[in-house]
């Protein structure tokens, strides 16, 4: 079980800098949905939009009542739609040290607004 762990990890840290050298304008992104059915989990985003561009093109992949808001997490904390995808990148990416798989990971989660 752990070597099949391993390749799953090492497989994704290559594809991740061949992301990254080749993309070099853009955020490979893993989104996390806790309780959302969401059909595409991995996504190219260019570093130069804010968050809630990202959002929008997660909304696009999930089925949600219009009564509901989707917000995204990044390492426990509220990522703040206006804030550029470099930025977020630059701050979560750099944090955890010793990883090299260069992906930025969010969580989405949901919560009931009223109107």
């Amino acid at each position: 079980m752990s070597n099949n762990v391993d390749y799953e990890v090492r497989k994704r840290v290559i594809d991740s800098h061949r992301i990254v050298s080749k993309y070099s304008d853009y955020i490979p992104v893993i989104i996390k949905s806790n309780g959302i059915n969401i059909k595409k989990t991995k996504f190219l985003v260019p570093d130069s939009v804010n968050v809630g561009h990202l959002l929008y093109a997660v909304r696009k992949h999930i089925t949600l009542d219009s009564s509901k808001a989707i917000f995204l997490f990044c390492n426990n904390s509220l990522i703040c739609g206006s804030s550029l995808m470099r930025d977020v990148y630059d701050k979560h990416v750099t944090k955890r040290g010793g990883d090299d798989d260069l992906f930025l990971y969010v969580t989405m989660s949901m919560e009931n607004t009223f109107g």
